[in-house]
């Protein structure tokens, strides 16, 4: 069989590795740009990941410890300390290493030489039909940068969106923020989270933060065309509420593996998977209409949070929501 990945981001990158350990020898990586236009080489990320890491990068027989950057065992969101577990990662270092042996090509993709298409080309969704719903976009803005000041993984958020701040070593962060309604850069400066610092790098970018659910088909087998089945951001993997992208986005290639020739039993599979990111769309689209907030929406947002071992209350869970659709 040959398979053509289009997108060598994480999860294109991930299901190459994957694919070859597994057998399959006729892989062909697409990408859109010999060299993106950040400095580390890839898609604007903040770097961070939520439990599941280190299996899934055993999965690819990669040892994960390598990459990763730093651990947490707490992050302040809206000014609450709060216990977790996170982490950052080295994405850029990981990427290469999944790719490794990769034939990667930085040309149009003749879908007729192939016997299937991975559409892993994220936001851009560029060889699966229109998403069956309303899309949800959120614009991103990002910096690294360098401070002699100290400074702990941070979240905020407001605007359908948040802002974070994730230390990458003892003096470099990554400080960012997405919103579905406002551009981003302002709450960057309301929150004066850039003073006393020294830029590195910017970058900007899309999410999709539609919801696998509201992101159909994942699967586009028409007669006479190569088949094309779809995997990470491309099929709605990212978390609506927190933006929660790589881990789903790994687990979503691993699903693909399991259900390879079994495209209904493919979508079934992520549709349960993620299952808590409909809720989470749902509570999107209430604020978005400006809808009262209730106990189902607190209920999503702490099911959400728990990916990172975080515990709200429900008073907690209420201010953070009520936050995150305050605007202005």
């Amino acid at each position: 069989m040959k398979i053509a990945i289009c997108g060598a981001g994480l999860v294109g990158s991930y299901l190459y590795r994957r694919l070859s350990r597994a057998g399959f020898e006729h892989i062909t990586v697409f990408e859109k740009y010999i060299s993106r236009q950040t400095r580390c080489g890839i898609n604007p990320c903040a770097w961070g990941a939520s439990i599941g890491f280190k299996e899934l990068i055993e999965d690819a027989d990669l040892d994960p410890g390598r990459y990763i950057l730093q651990t947490f065992t707490s992050m302040v969101i809206n000014d609450m300390k709060l216990p977790a577990e996170a982490m950052v990662i080295d994405k850029p270092k990981l990427i290469t290493d999944l790719l490794n042996g990769a034939q990667v090509l930085y040309s149009p993709v003749i879908t007729s030489e192939f016997d299937r298409i991975i559409d892993a080309t994220g936001f851009a969704r560029a060889f699966l039909p229109a998403v069956s719903g309303k899309d949800v976009i959120s614009s991103c803005v990002q910096y690294r940068v360098s401070s002699s000041e100290t400074s702990e993984l941070g979240i905020d958020v407001s605007n359908l969106g948040y802002a974070w701040r994730f230390p990458l070593s003892h003096n470099e962060y990554h400080i960012g923020a997405g919103s579905v309604i406002i551009p981003p850069g302002l709450m960057l400066e309301k929150l004066g989270w850039l003073g006393n610092s020294t830029q590195i790098c910017a970058c900007t970018g899309r999410i999709r933060l539609t919801a696998p659910h509201f992101s159909l088909p994942f699967v586009e087998i028409a007669n006479g065309s190569c088949p094309v089945w779809g995997v990470g951001e491309a099929i709605g993997c990212v978390a609506p509420l927190i933006g929660e992208g790589i881990i789903p986005g790994l687990k979503s290639a691993r699903l693909l593996m399991a259900n390879w020739d079994e495209p209904q039993a493919y979508q079934r599979a992520i549709l349960k998977e993620y299952s808590r990111m409909k809720d989470e769309r749902a509570v999107v689209d209430k604020a978005v209409q400006g809808k009262r907030i209730g106990l189902f929406d607190v209920r999503a947002l702490k099911n959400s949070t728990r990916r990172f071992r975080i515990n709200l209350t429900h008073k907690q869970g209420l201010s953070l929501l009520r936050s995150i659709t305050r605007v202005g």
